[in-house]
């Protein structure tokens, strides 16, 4: 017997019931109220992890030797004063190299291309520099190439534009296979003191007065050896005294055909402001006006 039956059994009259047990039931009956049915807790919520992040995908036409041609070349162009040109050329190239660095001087133009010069800087993989004065395109070249950071730079003067991509990355890889190339690009013979190419003489020079030259219109040069060698000047052709060292001390200078690639008006930048195509052209200047091709 338990003990709650003993006390049941044995209340007397001066133990009266307790509310407690007004309905005495054994222990081990089952509870009438109804308890709360305890199920296993609900799984957790799994949370996918986040994709990993798959690196930038770069194009084979991109690459040189499976290097970013970004990595390789800066691509150079100084602004005077050409404002419509200079959005051509960016244009254009950009629409082919994107991620190139690109260095892009004005020469202390003092009208509205300085502004598209500021509003080109705040874009990805640009630098601008801003001269106090027009130090002529030659310096202003010089002062870009100080500040570049690959191992080639490729000058572009505005009034080019690019019409096909591919051309960086077979100059670069000839650049690579071997170590004695300094400049590639479109190849001319000046004379060594004055720079006139060949084809504007009119009397018959001798050979050892013309020496090779890569034209910077739209050239590729190897920055290690152009620190060794005479800086571009403000020259008709800035790269004189740098191509007449090159050329003393036999580094190659060479053809490419970058006319394929890129098209040049050829003293476009000088006819704008009523210069000539030709120095020796003896007809009236003629002035740059709005049926040309690349208006001001």
């Amino acid at each position: 017997m338990t003990k709650q039956q003993h006390s049941l059994l044995n209340r007397g009259p001066d133990r009266p019931w307790s509310k407690a047990l007004d309905e005495p039931r054994w222990v081990d009956e089952p509870d009438d109220v109804p308890q709360p049915v305890i199920t296993s807790p609900p799984p957790p919520v799994v949370i996918p992890p986040p994709p990993p992040v798959q690196p930038t995908h770069i194009h084979k036409q991109d690459k040189c030797d499976d290097v970013p041609i970004s990595e390789l070349v800066t691509a150079i162009i100084v602004n005077f004063k050409t404002k419509n040109l200079l959005k051509c050329v960016y244009k254009t190239f950009r629409a082919f190299y994107p991620t190139v660095p690109m260095i892009i001087v004005d020469n202390h133009s003092g009208d509205s291309s300085v502004e598209l010069v500021q509003a080109l800087g705040m874009r990805p993989h640009v630098k601008t520099i801003f001269m106090d004065k027009n130090v002529g395109h030659g310096p202003a070249m010089n002062r870009a190439i100080q500040q570049s950071d690959t191992p080639y730079v490729f000058t572009l003067d505005t009034d080019t534009e690019v019409i096909t991509g591919g051309f960086l990355q077979k100059m670069v890889k000839l650049m690579r296979a071997d170590d004695t190339l300094y400049a590639l690009g479109w190849k001319r013979w000046v004379d060594r003191i004055s720079g006139v190419p060949l084809e504007w003489h009119t009397e018959k020079q001798p050979a050892e007065r013309f020496i090779a030259y890569v034209h910077p219109s739209a050239g590729l040069y190897r920055v290690s050896m152009y620190h060794t060698l005479a800086q571009f000047f403000h020259h008709g052709a800035p790269c004189l005294n740098n191509m007449r060292e090159a050329n003393k001390r036999e580094l190659k200078v060479e053809a490419f055909p970058i006319r394929d690639y890129v098209t040049h008006l050829e003293a476009g930048t000088r006819r704008m402001y009523s210069g000539r195509w030709d120095p020796t052209d003896k007809t009236p200047k003629k002035k740059w006006n709005a049926k040309d091709r690349y208006p001001i």
